[in-house]
């Protein structure tokens, strides 16, 4: 009655319940290869190495980070519904470290601190803490309310990364949008 090759094979000859299972392990199978090469998988190798790599065998040193300062920078757009498009970019920035090849940063939220460590190569962070459409008068409120949120659930530490693997201690815990006052220029 039709094409045989568009038929599904019986029930019990058991090539359907093969395919599906060569199916099922070719995709446990890759799923294995993106962990273990560290394809965004929290539980690849890659990540547990490079997350290792990063903490191992860096020596503390007694050099700090000095001259924290933040600023916040609004910007605006009137948008043609009437609503006002906005945004607030937060910098925390220090004084240069002499003999730095860098600065490390972590994030701490309110779930904990992240492994990763973020390398700048410039004595200046920049985070959007804050952003959104709002009518014009509502605005200011908007931009208070999601900086107190980021205020209380996002924090920053910064230290100096020096030659031949050594590294300055901590500094505080920065809140984001928190003023520290902007530098004297």
């Amino acid at each position: 009655m039709g094409n045989s090759a568009s038929r599904r094979p019986t029930k019990g000859t058991g090539i359907g319940r093969r395919r599906r299972f060569v199916g099922a392990a070719s995709l446990l199978v890759a799923g294995l290869a993106a962990m273990l090469a560290g394809g965004g998988a929290t539980f690849g190798l890659a990540y547990y190495r490079r997350v290792s790599d990063q903490a191992s065998a860096a020596v503390i040193t007694d050099v700090a980070v000095t001259g924290l300062t933040t600023s916040v920078k609004t910007t605006s757009e009137p948008l043609s519904s009437g609503l006002t498009k906005w945004r607030a970019d937060w910098s925390l920035c220090w004084d240069k470290t002499p003999n730095a090849i860098g600065y490390d940063v972590t994030v701490l939220t309110s779930e904990g601190i992240s492994p990763r460590l973020r390398r700048l190569t410039t004595p200046c962070l920049d985070v959007e803490v804050a952003a959104g459409e709002a009518p014009p008068e509502r605005v200011e409120r908007e931009q208070g309310i999601q900086m107190s949120i980021q205020r209380s659930q996002l924090s920053y530490k910064v230290r100096a990364a020096l030659p031949d693997n050594r590294v300055g201690e901590w500094s505080r815990e920065i809140s984001a949008g928190e003023d520290l006052g902007a530098p004297p220029r």
